[in-house]
C-alpha cells in the first residue's frame, strides 16, 4: 500500500480524540492557521558533500535502511541514512523526498521545503514529492502556493484519493466553493477509506447545502 502524508482535517468536533496514523507522516493536530510557523528562511541549510561518483545501488541501500528506521520512530538514524544515501547519489531523488518527510515530521519546514524541491526537479513527474511540498507550505501559511503543489499532485496522480483529500482541504481552507470543491469533496466521502475524512467531507457538503451524492 502507498504511503502519502496527510493533513488532518480542520473540522476537530467530528473527530476521534486519538487520531489513527493512516500513512507514514501525519500532520499532527487541528491547530489553528493563525498559531502556525512561517518557514524560517534564516534556517541554515547544511550541504550534504557528495561524490562525483554515484553510486545508485548504495543510495537505494542506505534509503531503505533509513525507511526503516522511520518506521520504527528512530528518526536519527533514519536521518543518518538519508544523508548517507545522497552522499552516494545526490541524484537520487527517493533519499531527497525521504529526508523531506523526515524533516517535515520534525517540523523543520524550511530543510523540508529544500529537499522536497530537489526531489521534484528530480521526479519532476511523481506526484509524492508536490504533495508533500504542498503541505509543508500549507503548514508554513503559504496557501495558495500550497495549493498550486497540491494540484500538481493530483494531476499527476488523479487516483490517489489522499492528494485529492489534500487538496481539498487546503482550498476549502482559502474558503473556495466552486466546483472543482465540490467534486473533490464528494469523492472523499464516497471514496475515502478513512472514517474522519468521510465525516468532514460530508459536513462541507452539508454546510454548503449540498449532500454526497
Amino acid at each position: 500500500m502507498k504511503t502519502v502524508m496527510t493533513r488532518i482535517p480542520d473540522a476537530c468536533r467530528l473527530l476521534p480524540t486519538t487520531m489513527l496514523l493512516i500513512a507514514t507522516l501525519l500532520l499532527l493536530g487541528c491547530n489553528d492557521p493563525a498559531s502556525k510557523p512561517a518557514i524560517d528562511l534564516d534556517e541554515k541549510y547544511r550541504t550534504i558533500n557528495t561524490s562525483p561518483l554515484r553510486d545508485t545501488d548504495a543510495a537505494r541501500r542506505e534509503n531503505t535502511i533509513g525507511l526503516e528506521h522511520m518506521d520504527k520512530g528512530e528518526l536519527y538514524q533514519a536521518e543518518l541514512a538519508f544523508k548517507r544515501a545522497i552522499e552516494s547519489d545526490v541524484k537520487f531523488g527517493p533519499a531527497h523526498n525521504n529526508l523531506g518527510k523526515l524533516y517535515f515530521l520534525k517540523r523543520s519546514f524550511y530543510l523540508a521545503a529544500h529537499e522536497f524541491d530537489d526531489a521534484i526537479k528530480l521526479m519532476p513527474n511523481h506526484a509524492g514529492p508536490h504533495n508533500n511540498l504542498g503541505l509543508t507550505l500549507l503548514e508554513a501559511n503559504k496557501l495558495d502556493d500550497a495549493i498550486e503543489s497540491l494540484r500538481k499532485a493530483t494531476s499527476l496522480d488523479p487516483h490517489t484519493i489522499d492528494y485529492q483529500a489534500n487538496l481539498a482541504r487546503a482550498v476549502v481552507q482559502r474558503g473556495d466553493r466552486s466546483e472543482e470543491v465540490i467534486t473533490l469533496l464528494r469523492a472523499i466521502a464516497a471514496r475515502d477509506e478513512r472514517v474522519q475524512w468521510r465525516a468532514w467531507a460530508s459536513h462541507q457538503l452539508g454546510e454548503m447545502g449540498l449532500d454526497a451524492q
